[in-house]
Order: C-alpha cells, then structure tokens, then sequence
C-alpha cells in the first residue's frame, strides 16, 4: 500500500504542475493580447480636437478665434504636425488643408491589447522661445487616448500646457499704452507635450489684438505657476506695482489651460 501511494503521488504532482503551467500561459497571454498580423490594423485618428484642461474660462489653440479671444481652432495649413504615439513608436501627422491627416510613416497595431495613445504639439520636441509674442502666441499641446483598441478610430482631444494672459485696458490713458508685458520664463522645454520652465525669467512681450467681439487686449501664453503681482505687470517699461487699480486673478497661480485675465485702469489711478 505505501508503495502504491507513491507512485500515485508521483505521478499527480507533474500533472498539477502541468496546469498551474497552462494557467500562467493564458493569463500572460490576456495580459498581451492576442498577436495581430504585420502591418494589417493601421492606427485610425478619427479626429482631432481642443479642449479645456480647467473650469472657467477655456482657450484652444493654434490660430485665436477671432471672435472672442477665448477659444481658436487647428489651422489644418498643411504646415502643422503632431507627433502621435502609440506603444513605442511614434509618427509626425501633417494636419492637411482638406481635414485629413497624413504620417510621415504608418502606426500599426501589434496586438488587441487596449493601449494609451499620446500626441503632442509641437511634433518636435525642444525649447520654445517665450519672450517676444507681440506677433503671434506660443503653445504646447498635449492629448492622452486611454484604452484604445484596435478596431476603434481613437479621438484626440488637445489641451493647453500654458496659461493664457488677457490684460484688458480701460481709464482716460489707455490709448497711450503702445507695450504690454509680463514676468515669467522667457522660453519652455517642450517633451513630448509636457512643458517645463527654462533656465530664465523676464519680461515678455504680449500681444495686442481686438476680437469681433468688440474686446480689445494684450494676450500671451506663460508657463503656469505661481506669480509675484507686485512684479508681474510693465506697460511701456514701467512695472505696475501695485494691485490697487487692477483687478485679477483670484489666486497668485497661473494654471494650464485657463485664460487669467487682469482688468488694469490706466490714467484715472496712478500706476
């Protein structure tokens, strides 16, 4: 008898071990997804949108709506590109006059797995001078796809990796304002859609516009964070030192994707 319970034992232990196996395979291959055929299911982008990362008042890019100066749109020129990433590869997209959107190479899906695709403006990454938008605003942009499989298109929604600032001029003296500036990082690391301040903070340059609407300001987009007021302000080279005459931000932090906008008296109350 206790011969015979041995050989049973001997022969039920490789056995078990043979399923544990089997059930280590299969729950690794769920995890992976199953394998998809080379080059046969091209990533899909069925559209590229902007939206608001914060509550308030939201703005969206590339060329300022000219209508209110609180939201704008992709200029689809054939000239702007997103660099759009999917598992570890990435393709620069031109965004095409006609609303569609060509790769400098195609992304394929390598599995059914669902995946996270990343895109970012600019499609390069690197410094971005902040300094001088008095003809025209910096961005960084940044869209996070979550759970996309590959039988779906995927949509990217873009938002703002800066802060907007609107100073909006009133007073008996504010038609003889000819420069506006704020204080911040006069340039910005772009990595991949994620903007960080640079070595140097300064004055930068805004720039003045007249929406349709009939509101009239000086705008820029800054690395968010957290302001002194006291030194935040210049117009035509003179700090506006105090908060007395203006009225502003709730707060002294400049978040991303969120116009700040300051209403400034300029003549009724000295500066």
């Amino acid at each position: 008898m206790k011969r015979m319970n041995k050989r049973t034992l001997i022969s039920i232990i490789p056995a078990a071990a043979l399923l544990l196996l089997a059930a280590c395979s299969q729950d690794e291959l769920a995890e992976q997804g199953t394998a998809l055929p080379d080059g046969k299911y091209p990533l899909q982008i069925g559209s590229v949108t902007l939206s608001a990362e914060v509550s308030g008042q939201p703005w969206t890019r590339v060329a300022e709506d000219a209508s209110n100066g609180e939201s704008s749109v992709w200029e689809w020129d054939g000239a702007e590109q997103i660099a759009v990433q999917l598992g570890d590869e990435t393709a620069v997209y031109t965004l095409n006059t006609d609303k569609t959107l060509t790769p400098d190479k195609q992304l394929y899906w390598k599995n059914t797995q669902p995946a996270t695709v990343t895109a970012w403006y600019p499609a390069t990454d690197g410094t971005i001078s902040l300094a001088d938008q008095s003809e025209g605003l910096a961005y960084v942009l940044q869209a996070t796809a979550e759970n996309v499989t590959y039988d779906k298109t995927v949509s990217l929604g873009f938002t703002h990796q800066l802060a907007k600032v609107h100073i909006v001029l009133n007073g008996t003296q504010m038609n003889s304002v000819t420069s506006v500036e704020v204080y911040g990082y006069t340039s910005c690391t772009n990595n991949e859609g994620v903007a960080t301040g640079g070595n140097e903070q300064g004055w930068i340059k805004m720039k003045h516009t007249t929406y349709t609407n009939g509101m009239e300001c000086w705008e820029a987009n800054v690395v968010p964070g957290a302001i002194d007021i006291k030194n935040f302000i210049r117009l035509n080279g003179y700090n506006v030192l105090t908060e007395d005459n203006w009225q502003g931000f709730a707060d002294n932090t400049l978040k991303a994707g969120s116009i700040n906008t300051v209403d400034l008296t300029v003549g009724d109350t000295k500066y």
